[in-house]
């Protein structure tokens, strides 16, 4: 970080509202401002929650979670499921036999992909890798892994097919997933560093976690929102990932809605108090902070 780019982290204001989000976020009847449940939270008609169906679901769906509205994507991939003649592309063994371009045009016919070629390939080589490499399932590689957390982290960040599956963002977040939707027990949970998306920078900013000066690239301030939250939350019964999904709610309806330091949610907010003050720019082009 240059000499006119200075970030502290405020050890108190993460513990505060670590505490106070994940407690609004778990009780129905609070929520995030009026939000309790994350995009892939909803299971397709006729899928049972923690089956193989949903596990590859989760992993194939996420693979394609970059710089995509989430709540699209998922209500896309849903209705690709739904339809029996698009169920096909959540089994590897059935993707990989599929007609050339079948996966690309069913793909693009329910929403699920954006950028047909790329989201094709991304969607072949993660099916193709599981399917040679793991059975077809990623439990074979939970399992080599013995569910250890870091472990299974850093089998899929070294693993070349899996595209953007690989990359820090979406691997952490596809074993927070795994554990809260899938129901998977891993070991060592705590050593996972938060996923940092344009929503969890925001809101680490907007809530004072990290404050000061920065202007510069969303990739460089990620490491310092990592550590702010492995920091703040250290010694208390929570760990980074478990703020993942608060903070998540937190900036989409209600963070990114703030001008000129003041935001119209506030006063619904159960962590207005720490609204700092200040200028908060966050997006995929830049961030810029001065709080």
């Amino acid at each position: 970080m240059s000499a006119d780019n200075r970030l502290a982290v405020n050890v108190q204001a993460a513990r505060e509202v670590g505490n106070t989000l994940r407690q609004s976020f778990n009780d129905p009847s609070i929520g995030i401002l009026g939000h309790t449940t994350m995009p892939e939270d909803i299971l397709p008609g006729g899928m049972t929650k923690g089956s193989y169906e949903h596990l590859m679901f989760t992993t194939l769906t996420v693979s394609l979670d970059y710089m995509r509205d989430a709540v699209a994507l998922w209500a896309a991939s849903r209705h690709a499921y739904e339809d029996e003649t698009s169920r096909y592309l959540f089994s590897p063994q059935r993707v990989v036999q599929s007609p050339s371009g079948a996966v690309s045009r069913d793909l693009q016919r329910h929403g699920v992909s954006l950028r047909p070629d790329q989201d094709a390939h991304i969607w072949n080589s993660v099916s193709l890798t599981f399917l040679t490499k793991w059975g077809g399932n990623p439990m074979n590689m939970l399992e080599a892994a013995r569910y250890d957390a870091p472990s299974v982290l850093q089998m899929v960040q070294s693993e070349v097919g899996f595209p953007y599956l690989r990359g820090p963002k979406i691997s952490a977040l596809w074993v927070r997933m795994l554990r809260d939707n899938v129901g998977i027990a891993f070991k060592n949970m705590g050593k996972i560093p938060i996923p940092t998306d344009i929503h969890i920078v925001r809101a680490t900013l907007s809530t004072g976690v990290l404050r000061g000066n920065y202007s510069g690239s969303l990739d460089g301030v990620r490491p310092y929102v990592q550590e702010a939250w492995a920091d703040g939350l250290a010694g208390t019964k929570l760990i980074p990932l478990d703020v993942d999904e608060p903070l998540w709610n937190l900036s989409r309806y209600g963070c990114t809605r703030r001008t000129g330091g003041l935001c119209p949610a506030a006063r619904a907010c159960a962590v207005s108090a720490h609204c700092v003050a200040g200028v908060v720019r966050v997006s995929t082009g830049g961030v810029e902070v001065h709080t």
